[in-house]
């Protein structure tokens, strides 16, 4: 005589469990992810207008006067989103400062960042170089 088969015969009996228990880490774990991608493309949005003021102050350097920065600038950070940055360019007690302020805007595009922010987020770097 056969023995009935068990309709559990051949799981393992905690394998519920682990699917239980790793439905309940995936969202934390999907934000853990979100967050490294949206802080990996902040630090990329912030190099980049960092890298363009630093170029803006080498060319007044070189130039001696501030008529294209803010071209060299918008050139420089053509691929952010939303548009040039503003540039702001002084030449003061020899020295030039080049700030560059740029609106960031998230890859995920739901308003919980800009909740938190209460706005946009504005990345700004500047530069200072004393003139020769």
């Amino acid at each position: 005589m056969k023995k009935p088969r068990s309709t559990t015969q051949g799981r393992d009996p905690e394998s519920g469990i682990m699917a239980a228990e790793f439905a309940l880490l995936l969202p934390v774990l999907a934000m853990l992810v979100a967050l490294a991608v949206e802080g990996g493309n902040a630090l990329r949005t912030y190099s980049i207008i960092q890298e363009a003021s630093r170029e803006g102050a080498r060319m007044v350097l070189r130039q001696g006067d501030t008529a294209n920065t803010g071209q060299l600038v918008s050139a420089m950070a053509k691929d952010l989103p939303g548009g040039p940055p503003a540039t702001s360019v002084q030449m003061q007690d020899k020295k030039v400062t080049v700030e560059v302020t740029h609106a960031y805007q998230s890859i995920f595009s739901g308003p919980i960042l800009q909740k938190l922010a209460e706005g946009p987020l504005e990345l700004s770097a500047r530069t200072s170089m004393p003139l020769p």
